[in-house]
């Protein structure tokens, strides 16, 4: 079961990380570039924990496809990329898995989808 759940979401990625550099920049400003000190710590944070956490999170908050475009812009290497997406996508599936074996949730979405399948069909 969890490779239904791992294919499309590493498909999804590998979507988002081609896409990417095919997305103009709308707002170039002829400026050079200035290093602040925020965006320098930004920056040293982002290299030391950004993609970890963000890959962990990726799938919940933000979507895989964002995550990888953010990724490109930003420079990463795709293999810790993709490699941690994999870990986060397993980790989220299998939890999101377990948590419905243990509350016993099968029972309840099967209810739902029959209270539901019966109302669509009273209706019409």
């Amino acid at each position: 079961m969890l490779l239904y759940n791992v294919m499309p979401a590493m498909f999804a990625g590998f979507v988002g990380w081609v896409i990417a550099p095919l997305i103009p920049i709308w707002h170039v400003r002829a400026r050079r570039l200035v290093f602040r000190p925020r965006l320098r710590r930004f920056l040293r944070h982002w290299r030391k924990y950004g993609y970890r956490s963000s890959a962990l999170l990726a799938p919940v908050l933000i979507g895989i496809p964002l995550y990888t475009l953010i990724c490109q812009r930003l420079k990463q290497s795709h293999l810790p990329m993709f490699s941690w997406l994999l870990v986060s996508v397993l980790l989220w599936s299998s939890l999101s898995y377990f948590c419905f074996w243990l509350l016993d949730l099968s029972e309840y979405v099967s209810l739902i989808h029959s209270m539901l399948t019966n109302d669509f069909v009273e209706q019409h």
